[in-house]
């Protein structure tokens, strides 16, 4: 048989996973990478780092804060993961650099408090973007109905393709920020306050230890 159609029967094979439901092809294939205890409903996630100060940010405030590319990889990992496990993340370094695990849990747990106030006044402050987007959308609105049906002017054959043209820009301008002012709203107000949620209500414990060299 050609060599080429012995890796193409392989690489089928191989993408069967296709037919299988979704849950169950998501769970054996976290189980390839992380240890799961399907019993108790826990996936373990382990994190290797050289010295603990990689997961740290010391750029802000006095005292050390988690740095968000952290946050970042946790947040990815843990959306893949099913809805009905809880996490146990071990943060393993070669070097704690002089911390020990009760002081990196209360940095972690203040990380996740100032994220938390960080990001209800980002909602706040998006809220108001949100309602004057809203505004002008129902300004631009109001002017397209005016242009239209406000006689301000004679329509006339000359100047009936530039109403046409204004009346088509403020239209789309209007829905524009009116869709602007609902995403910012809605969408962005659930993905902010969603992060923080996720954390904390996906993650039983997190432990951080020395690595035995």
């Amino acid at each position: 048989m050609n060599k080429n159609i012995k890796d193409n029967i392989k690489v089928d094979s191989d993408l069967e996973f296709y037919k299988e439901k979704i849950p169950s092809f998501q769970l054996n294939l976290i189980k390839e990478y992380f240890d799961v205890d399907e019993e108790n409903k826990i996936i373990n996630l382990n994190i290797n780092v050289d010295k603990i100060s990689e997961i740290l940010d010391f750029s802000y405030g006095k005292k050390p804060s988690i740095n968000s590319d952290f946050f970042e990889k946790i947040l990815s990992l843990i959306t893949c993961f099913p809805k009905k496990y809880k996490i146990i993340i071990m943060v393993a370094a070669n070097d704690l650099e002089g911390y020990n695990e009760n002081i990196l849990k209360n940095i972690l747990i203040g990380s996740i408090k100032f994220n938390f106030i960080k990001s209800n006044l980002s909602v706040k402050r998006k809220n108001v973007i949100s309602i004057i987007f809203l505004l002008i959308g129902i300004i631009l609105m109001l002017l397209n109905i005016i242009l239209l049906k406000g006689n301000i002017f004679t329509i006339t054959s000359n100047n009936q393709v530039w109403v046409d043209i204004l009346s088509e820009v403020l239209d789309i301008s209007s829905w524009v920020f009116v869709w602007e002012a609902v995403t910012i709203y809605f969408l962005e107000k659930i993905e902010n306050r969603g992060k923080i949620l996720l954390l904390k209500n996906k993650i039983l414990d997190i432990k951080f230890i020395k690595k035995d060299n």
